[in-house]
């Protein structure tokens, strides 16, 4: 997969004035693909504007929008804790408007934003040298300027929360996914009504670490837990309490270099666009199931390893950290490593091609870990129907294309 660069955000602030608060957690595309929203360990969401498509003789271009500070640190009387500001997910809600919706969370509660646009028409300028009626022009409206100013629609909180990991809009348009450590809920974003508890863990079980929503099926969807073991559960089954339609270890089939105690929690969920296969990341390899066959991986990419440094990095929790996985809307996997590094993985043909998330305005690359693993490509977020990839490299945004050939 070539990739060529199209806009990059944040690139030109060196490494040594980089604070952790300015990490890119999160990234969203909206289903059509116009709008992209990144969320930061700060609480702060931005949102850019994708415009035009990627032809032969054509490139997009991306261009800001509004920022909102949508997530504050709050005590929490009830639980005697402080709420984390950052941004754990943002998803736009799936529907054709002028005034797009998103729906964002921080570790305690969940917020639907809607962005209201205000279009104002720019005329062309009058021509004074216009001196007879032969030669008068009437003024002509160029493409209209719209501002996009942001709301707080609803708050979305509930006391049994323990930590939220992920949001997960429906098709339906009005309903979502809140998952949390220990339970998956389901939400109606319109009605004042009780939430749904879909499944639930224990306290002896491993915490649901990441989730994704079925392309084709959306009544189905994927969580992945702390153990490794990645579930697909079915909403059409029952009113609560689901048992899952398929499970996994991802554990069973790492290669022996990569077998470690503490190393298998799932990252990262995704599912191809065509719904057969998903993709399950972990922090040394991602794993590719076919749903139809899921006795073994189709495929399996190992993407790092620090043999020299892996008990220290069990130790300190690095092996926890998240990398987001996406399908590319051909199949192709791009997923992140540490430093400025990411892969682009076509897994049916194994072929794999490594990428650097600089630009030239980047003043220096980050260097090989060594022993900071501060600096890593956090994020990669595919387009929904363009060869268009977002990559988050620590606190910068990079956008990428694949030119059409």
């Amino acid at each position: 997969m070539e990739l060529s660069s199209l806009a990059s955000f944040g690139d030109q602030v060196p490494l040594s004035q980089f604070k952790p608060d300015d990490t890119i957690s999160t990234l969203a595309f909206s289903e059509d693909g116009q709008f992209l929203a990144s969320g930061d360990q700060a609480g702060r969401v931005v949102v850019f504007k994708v415009n035009g498509k990627v032809t032969a003789t054509n490139r997009p271009t991306v261009s800001f929008v509004t920022q909102v500070h949508a997530h504050k640190a709050q005590f929490d009387y009830f639980r005697s804790e402080l709420s984390e500001m950052k941004v754990n997910s943002l998803k736009w809600v799936p529907r054709q408007c002028l005034n797009p919706l998103l729906l964002t969370c921080n570790s305690h509660d969940a917020k639907l934003w809607s962005f209201n646009a205000s279009p104002k028409v720019v005329w062309n300028n009058f021509n004074p040298n216009q001196t007879s009626l032969d030669t008068f022009v009437f003024p002509t409206p160029r493409m209209p300027d719209t501002k996009y100013t942001s709301q707080c629609v609803r708050t979305f909180t509930d006391i049994q929360t323990e930590y939220i990991v992920d949001l997960q809009c429906l098709s339906d348009q009005h309903s979502f996914l809140m998952v949390d450590v220990s339970c998956v809920k389901l939400w109606d974003i319109e009605r004042d009504v009780k939430s749904v508890c879909l499944c639930k863990v224990s306290q002896q079980e491993p915490e649901i670490t990441t989730s994704a929503i079925h392309n084709v099926y959306p009544s189905a969807f994927l969580i992945g837990d702390d153990y490794g073991v990645c579930r697909i559960l079915d909403m059409r089954q029952q009113t609560e309490d689901l048992t899952p339609s398929i499970e996994v270890d991802t554990s069973l089939h790492s290669s022996r270099s990569q077998q470690m105690e503490g190393c298998d929690s799932i990252g990262s969920v995704v599912f191809s666009p065509c719904g057969n296969y998903f993709a399950a990341r972990r922090f040394g390899d991602v794993q590719v199931w076919d749903i139809r066959q899921p006795s073994a991986p189709a495929a399996r990419l190992d993407v790092q390893w620090f043999p020299g440094q892996m008990e220290w990095l069990v130790s300190d929790d690095y092996v926890k950290d998240q990398f987001r996985t996406a399908f590319t809307p051909n199949g192709k996997i791009v997923t992140g490593c540490y430093s400025a590094d990411f892969v682009a993985w076509d897994f049916k043909s194994n072929k794999t091609t490594k990428h650097k998330a600089v630009s030239q305005r980047t003043p220096r690359p980050p260097p090989e870990p060594g022993r900071d693993f501060s600096k890593r490509v956090t994020v990669c977020e595919s387009h929904p129907n363009q060869e268009i990839v977002a990559v988050v490299s620590t606190a910068a945004l990079f956008v990428f294309y694949e030119p059409t050939k």
